[in-house]
């Protein structure tokens, strides 16, 4: 099953999130930048969440956005549109399956342990 999900992100990075297309980070050449983006992607993974698009119209400039507990200040941003993939371990399955969060046979596992 899949939850959908909007973050507020640097506009910047559109190129980066939807098809992993790092020369904005290059072209800004930022180690702290590149640090914080890096932290927040393995969050988002540690999370199960896929940023899979970004939602036409919405740039803008916003003080507050999701990754400002990142260190990334104020600048444009979108809104993109993530995924959550909520699956957990399906113990009467065969070892590694995956079965559906609603179908698992023991509460609370998960992929990821959350």
């Amino acid at each position: 099953m899949k939850t959908q999900h909007i973050y507020t992100l640097p506009t910047e990075l559109a190129s980066l999130f939807i098809n992993n297309d790092w020369s904005i980070v290059d072209y800004i050449d930022d180690d702290l930048y590149e640090e914080a983006i890096n932290t927040f992607l393995r969050e988002l993974e540690f999370e199960n969440l896929e940023i899979i698009s970004i939602v036409e119209d919405t740039n803008r400039f916003v003080k507050y956005h999701d990754m400002m507990d990142y260190g990334v200040l104020a600048c444009d941003c979108s809104d993109y549109i993530l995924w959550r993939h909520d699956h957990a371990l399906d113990p009467r399955a065969p070892w590694g399956t995956i079965a559906p969060a609603h179908t698992a046979g023991w509460a609370g596992a998960s992929l990821h342990g959350s």
